[in-house]
C-alpha cells in the first residue's frame, strides 16, 4: 500500500498505490520516482479550465455561491503541488469539454506558480462521489 496522510511508507516505484486520503472512493495509480504518473494536467480537452485564485474562490464558497470540496493529495504530493479542489457546476464538467458530463470538475494547486491546473471530473478522478443522476438502465455510468 503507497503512504499518504494516512500513514504507512512512501510510494515505490512500480507499485500500484491506494491512498485512503485521496482516494477514499477507490482509485489508484502506477506510482513512479520521478513523479510522472501524476493524473493531473494531461487531458487536451481539459487545456483551457480555468479556476480563480483561493483568495477569490474562499470568499465565494463562504457566502454560498460556490461549492467545493478540498483536501491534500497525501502521497500523490509534490514539493509544490499538495491540494486538490473539487467544484461542483464547474463548466469542465459539462458534455460540451469532459468526455461525459459529471457533477464536479477538479483541480490541484500548484504553490510555487499560484495557479490551479486541471485534473478532470469527478468521474475521472473518484475524489468526489458525482452526483449527476445515473442510471444502469440508460448506461450513465455511476461510482
Amino acid at each position: 500500500r503507497g503512504g499518504g496522510g494516512g500513514g504507512g511508507g512512501a510510494c515505490a516505484a512500480g507499485t500500484r498505490c491506494f491512498d485512503p486520503d485521496v482516494f477514499a472512493l477507490g482509485s489508484d495509480i502506477e506510482c513512479r520516482d520521478d513523479g510522472s504518473a501524476r493524473p493531473w494536467d494531461t487531458r487536451r480537452e481539459y487545456e483551457g479550465c480555468r479556476l480563480d485564485h483561493w483568495r477569490v474562490i474562499a470568499p465565494l464558497k463562504a457566502q454560498g455561491k460556490m461549492r467545493f470540496q478540498t483536501s491534500s493529495l497525501g502521497g500523490m504530493s509534490l514539493p509544490d503541488v499538495a491540494t486538490w479542489v473539487c467544484v461542483e457546476g464547474h463548466e469542465c464538467a459539462s458534455a460540451r469539454v469532459a468526455p461525459q458530463a459529471s457533477s464536479h470538475f477538479c483541480f490541484v494547486y500548484h504553490e510555487g506558480g499560484q495557479r490551479f491546473i486541471p485534473w478532470g471530473t469527478a468521474l475521472e478522478t473518484k475524489l468526489v462521489h458525482n452526483s449527476t443522476a445515473c442510471s444502469v438502465a440508460d448506461g450513465t455510468p455511476c461510482f
